[in-house]
């Protein structure tokens, strides 16, 4: 996962504390995305000379989490639906009995 592409902070840009928090939270939206929920991101701007600062990105990532079970309730949550809550739907087909008492695909 490359980090640094898309940052709005550059090397040789004016700093912006407006820049550093959306940076910092561009690092954390890639790492939700990848299951970090809890990850800490945190930023210390560090003098480096005169009218010049590094930023350091320090990352505690936490434990990643996988989903577990999905659940959807509510008055209108099977509206809709030709098939019983919590069924899949499958779609229905037409058959027949052939000549041969085998079942085959019904003419529409």
């Amino acid at each position: 996962m490359n980090l640094t592409a898309g940052l709005k902070l550059k090397s040789g840009e004016i700093y912006s504390p407006q820049a550093l928090a959306a940076d910092r939270k561009a690092i954390g939206d890639k790492y939700g995305a990848k299951g970090y929920l809890d990850l800490a991101v945190i930023a210390t701007p560090v003098p480096a000379g005169t009218g010049v600062v590094d930023v350091n990105f320090r990352l505690e990532e936490g434990v990643q989490y996988y989903v577990d079970k999905v659940n959807i309730s509510g008055k209108h949550a099977d509206e809709g639906q030709s098939h019983p809550p919590g069924t899949r739907n499958c779609p229905r087909r037409r058959v027949q009995h052939g000549p041969d008492g085998r079942e085959q695909a019904a003419p529409r």
